[in-house]
């Protein structure tokens, strides 16, 4: 084609390999400890807390996180069903200090519902009793 033999390149018919991805970046243990430690002892800080530990300990995407459902949690064995990209479910675990930050949470969460005389299921919610949004949570 370059020597202009031919008018087309027979190679665009074939499919071009993907490129692999790159894993994104760990957070260290410390870093992340540290933005714990941070975090106030008031009722939000209380979700945020729980927030954490679930993104870091079970390697959720935010919008997974947000999308739980209080009927998701298995907290006897400490699995979490989840519903991820395209719809697929699967069981994640979560650890111990998830499901501390969980155990102290929950109770904040109740009330907040109460409160707002909410009726979701909604593992995490905002301080009016909605389902937090993955941007309140990124924020």
């Amino acid at each position: 084609m370059t020597e202009n033999i031919i008018s087309a390149s027979p190679a665009e018919a074939v499919a071009h390999p993907r490129r692999r991805r790159a894993a994104p970046p760990v957070t260290p243990l410390a870093v992340i400890e540290d933005l714990v430690e941070a975090l106030p002892e008031t009722p939000a800080g209380l979700r945020d807390r729980t927030l954490v530990e679930f993104l870091y300990g079970s390697g959720l995407r935010v919008g997974e996180l947000v999308g739980l459902d209080l009927s998701d949690l298995e907290t006897k064995t400490r699995l979490i069903r989840v519903r991820g990209k395209g719809r697929k479910e699967r069981i994640v675990p979560f650890g111990t200090k998830a499901a501390e930050a969980l155990e102290a949470y929950l109770p904040v969460r109740a009330q907040w519902k109460r409160t707002a005389g909410s009726s979701t299921e909604a593992l995490f919610l905002n301080q009016r009793g909605g389902r937090l949004t993955d941007r309140s949570v990124r924020r």
